[in-house]
C-alpha cells in the first residue's frame, strides 16, 4: 500500500500528458509488464495481477499509457512472438483513427487484418488529435512501412483494450464513490 502511495504521489501534475517520471517508476519496478511472461520480457504475474494494477492506475487518475502495454499491446506482441517495445506505447487498431496516447509514445503496436507490427515514432504520422474526458491524449495514425507478423486479430485485441478501460474506469468509479463517502460523513458533522 505505501509503495502504491508513493508511486501515484505526482498524479495530476501531468494533467492530461504523460507523466514521465510515474512511467519510469512502473517501467522500473516491472508494474507496466506485470501478466506478461518473463520470456516475452514482460514481469511475468497473471491476468487478475495486471488488472489490479490497473485499477490502482484508475483510482489515482495515472496519466500513463499503463494498459496499453499491460494488457494489450504487450499481449498482442507476447502473442504474436514479437519482443515487447520500450518506451511509451499505443496501439493503433485497423486505420488508426483515434489512437490513445498516440502524441507521446516511443512505440507503436500495430494490429490489423494483416497482421501484428512493432513501429517507432519515424513509421508514424500523426493527423487530428485532442483528448477524451479523462484527458489522455489521442491523435489519428497513419503507419508506413511497417512489417507485419501473425497475432492476434483486431477484435481480439479491441476487447481487451475494452477489459484495459473497464478496469481504469472501475478504479475510477472507486475513487470517487469513496471520496463522496468521505464529503458525506465530514459534512454530516459540521
Amino acid at each position: 500500500l505505501e509503495f502504491r502511495r508513493v508511486l501515484f504521489r505526482s498524479v495530476g501534475a501531468a494533467e492530461g500528458c504523460l507523466d514521465a517520471d510515474l512511467w519510469k517508476a512502473l517501467v522500473e519496478s516491472g508494474m507496466a509488464t506485470v501478466g506478461l511472461s518473463e520470456a516475452a520480457g514482460g514481469s511475468g504475474g497473471s491476468l487478475q495481477d495486471a488488472a489490479a494494477i490497473a485499477k490502482a492506475a484508475g483510482r489515482h487518475a495515472a496519466p500513463v499509457p499503463l494498459t496499453e502495454l499491460s494488457l494489450v499491446g504487450g499481449w498482442a506482441c507476447e502473442q504474436a512472438g514479437l519482443a515487447l517495445p520500450d518506451g511509451p506505447v499505443a496501439v493503433v487498431l485497423g486505420d488508426g483513427a483515434r489512437t490513445y496516447w498516440a502524441p507521446v509514445a516511443d512505440a507503436y503496436v500495430v494490429v490489423t487484418d494483416a497482421g501484428v507490427a512493432v513501429v517507432g515514432k519515424e513509421q508514424v504520422s500523426l493527423g487530428a488529435s485532442g483528448r477524451n474526458y479523462a484527458g489522455e491524449p489521442w491523435a489519428d495514425v497513419t503507419v508506413s512501412g511497417a512489417s507485419f507478423v501473425a497475432g492476434p486479430s483486431v477484435a481480439q485485441v479491441r476487447a481487451r483494450g475494452a477489459l484495459g478501460r473497464s478496469l481504469l474506469m472501475a478504479g475510477a468509479l472507486a475513487q470517487a464513490t469513496e471520496d463522496r463517502k468521505s464529503t458525506r460523513l465530514n459534512s454530516s458533522h459540521v
